[in-house]
């Protein structure tokens, strides 16, 4: 498994094949492209260490707060540097997304229902990629009922369906609903009053 390990990994390199994994960890390594220590996502490709920096992570902020949020989080990427001396190896994200995003975007509109992964957790909102694209969806928009906190209810590394509310590639815009796919608790409950108000108002007009 380890050789074609290998082989997947340098033709990702060689061919920028898009390769997926999960974030395992968080370290500060020498990356030798720019000379300075730098906190990299780390993942395991088979027995080969993969280390992506913050600065080709494709996150707005370049901290270790922000991949401490990513943990278990899986992304795609691409490869940019091999050692197979130490079985470690150096890849972008941001060129996976690029990719997937030039690919894959243009096929959706509005309506269509697809599978995104979960990348991050917040209190009121969850960060999740749609090909290649990160998008926030906010809590209102991930169930029917109020959401104290979606930490409670979604982590990194889950899928979650969607609908498309509104695409415009132009414009960098990009609104997702889940709410669609789950039952509303008070649809019922709005037929259960009107109907109880119904059997009201013909017993007492009876009487």
């Amino acid at each position: 498994m380890k050789d074609l390990a290998i082989k997947q990994i340098i033709r990702s390199k060689e061919e920028k094949r898009i390769l997926t994994g999960k974030i395992t960890g968080i370290e500060n390594e020498f990356y030798k492209l720019k000379s300075e220590n730098i906190p990299c996502a780390t993942l395991w490709y088979e027995d080969i260490k993969i280390l992506i920096p913050i600065t080709h992570l494709g996150t707005t902020k370049l901290n270790k707060s922000i991949l401490r949020g990513m943990l278990g989080a899986e992304i795609d990427f691409i490869i940019i540097e091999i050692d197979l001396v130490t079985g470690i190896a150096i890849a972008s994200r941001i060129d996976a997304m690029k990719i997937r995003a030039e690919l894959e975007l243009p096929k959706l509109k509005v309506n269509d229902t697809v599978r995104v992964r979960i990348i991050a957790v917040g209190v009121k909102h969850i960060i999740v990629e749609l090909y290649g694209k990160e998008v926030i969806i906010k809590a209102d928009s991930l169930q029917h009922t109020y959401i104290v906190n979606c930490k409670e209810l979604y982590k990194p590394g889950d899928y979650l369906q969607v609908r498309i509310k509104n695409i415009d590639i132009s414009s960098d815009t990009y609104e997702l609903d889940a709410k669609s796919f789950i039952e509303n608790p008070y649809k019922n409950i709005r037929k259960y009053l009107t109907e109880y108000r119904r059997i009201l108002w013909k017993s007492y007009c009876i009487s």
